[in-house]
Order: C-alpha cells, then structure tokens, then sequence
C-alpha cells in the first residue's frame, strides 16, 4: 500500500520535533557556513495504475552559504547552494517493475532570526534543478532508463542547537513540487520531501 503521508506532514513533523533547538550559525562573524544532512527523505508519486509505490527512503544534503549585507525583519541572510539526493521510490504492477531516484542543484536565500538564549530559525527558498531516473525492468525482458530533468521551486524550514567552536546541530525540513518534463513518465507528478538532521559549521 503507497504511504498516506505528504511532505506537508513531514514539514509540520520537524517543526514540533525541532521547536526547542535554535542555530547559532546566524549570529556568528565570518562570511559563510557549510551544512550535511540526513534523514528521512519521501517522493510521494501519482502512481495511477500501478499496485506498488513506496515512497519512502534515505536522503542527504550538502550546502554552502554565503552571507549577504543587510537584514530583513531582524534575520540575517545569505545566498546557498545545496545538492541534495531524495533518495528512491519504487512501483510496480504483475508484469513492471520500476524505481525512480531524485537528485538536485538548488540555488536559493536563506534568512536567520535569533530567537534568543541562541535559539535561531532559518528557513530557505529558491530554483532547483532536479534530474530523475526510471529504471524499468519488465518480467522476462531486457531493462530500459529514463531521464527527466526540470527547473521547480523548493522551500526549507529548520532549527538547530550550537555545538560550540563554530558547529551547529539541528534540524530541517524541506519541500519541492515536480511537474514530470517528459511524457514517458506516466505518474506525471510528485512532491518530494525530507526531515532531516543537519550539522553546520561556520566559517
């Protein structure tokens, strides 16, 4: 049976899940940070005529930030770049088998507010270019791939807890709705999301 939860749901799980922890990155001199995150990462597919879709699997980021003059509304920002992996989802029918994996550029702003005694929320948005493969392997015949590649928004929405000496421990969550490009992709649509734990380093 295809999993029922949404990357809506896993946004509002990390938010009750992070509320207490708060970043230090945002407060801290230098010009930029790094980020690597993983976790729970979920591709939830339309996957119409077929019996099988798990949609649930591993997934890590890797980031890097520059921060930007100015602030807005009392948060800092920065400019980043991510390359993030969503993992696979699998789906199949008696005579198909498939699995579709998700990797992604993303370019985008982030803003840092202290929330005070060190606690500071972050959260990002931005373009991502996001490439899926589909491996088809037919009962009884040769396999076959595809490749889709499209430019779609994606947001972030996080916390983390300072470690001391620059680091920092959190975590995020982020969402991306994606429009297949080709037409041999026949689930056509699928959001993808993730919750994941991070560790940051300012520089």
């Amino acid at each position: 049976m295809p999993s029922r939860r949404t990357p809506a749901r896993l946004l509002l799980t990390a938010l009750l899940a992070s509320a207490a922890l708060g970043s230090a990155q945002a407060q801290a001199p230098g010009w930029g940070y790094a980020r690597l995150g993983f976790g729970a990462a979920e591709t939830q597919l339309a996957c119409q005529g077929v019996a099988l879709c798990e949609d649930r699997d591993q997934g890590h980021q890797l980031a890097a930030a520059l921060w930007v003059p100015g602030t807005l509304a009392g948060g800092r920002l920065a400019a980043e770049l991510r390359r993030v992996d969503f993992g696979s989802a699998r789906l199949g029918t008696p005579t198909l088998t498939g699995r579709f994996r998700t990797q992604a550029w993303m370019l985008g702003a982030a803003w840092h507010r202290p929330l005070g005694d060190g606690v500071v929320l972050h959260a990002a948005a931005g373009a991502a270019q996001v490439s899926t493969q589909l491996r088809l392997l037919p009962v009884g015949q040769a396999g076959s791939s595809l490749r889709d590649s499209r430019v779609q928004p994606w947001a972030a929405l996080g916390v983390a807890a300072p470690l001391g000496h620059g680091f920092a421990l959190g975590f995020e969550a982020m969402l991306s709705r994606t429009q297949f490009a080709r037409p041999e992709f026949d689930a056509g649509k699928a959001d993808l999301g993730s919750v994941q734990l991070t560790l940051s380093k300012a520089f």
